[in-house]
């Protein structure tokens, strides 16, 4: 019973994997429209995405500043790795730097086709 409740908890823990996503939501920072010395504190956002395995950046998207809402959305950059399991990360984009936020679950940009199935026959 015991082996089972923890195998209950491992899969509920477990990331879940998006398929051909399209774009990363991300809720925008507290201080989006805070004002100092009358220059926004927020510049922009940017979207890195890393390989899960190393964390390595494959690239970077910058998601602009649009207008203040629950969620914000910006659509992946084009070119990102096939078939590799890929995080995201929200840089807030400030005057004083970046702060980047907690990864994303792993998700796979694109798929390749698979291959053609059996043995091809010559006549």
């Amino acid at each position: 019973m015991r082996y089972v409740l923890c195998l209950i908890v491992w899969l509920l823990a477990a990331p879940v994997f998006a398929q051909n996503p399209t774009a990363v939501t991300f809720v925008p920072s507290t201080d989006h429209n805070t004002q100092v010395n009358g220059a926004p504190l927020i510049i922009r956002y940017d979207a890195v995405f890393k390989k899960a395995s190393d964390g390595s950046v494959v690239s970077t998207k910058d998601c602009g500043k649009p207008a203040l809402a629950a969620t914000i959305s910006c659509n992946l950059p084009t070119g990102l790795p096939g078939n590799t399991n890929l995080t995201a990360t929200i840089n807030t984009i400030w005057s004083g730097g970046a702060v980047p936020s907690v990864p994303s679950d792993p998700f796979v940009a694109s798929v390749i086709a698979p291959a053609a199935t059996g043995k091809p026959t010559v006549q």
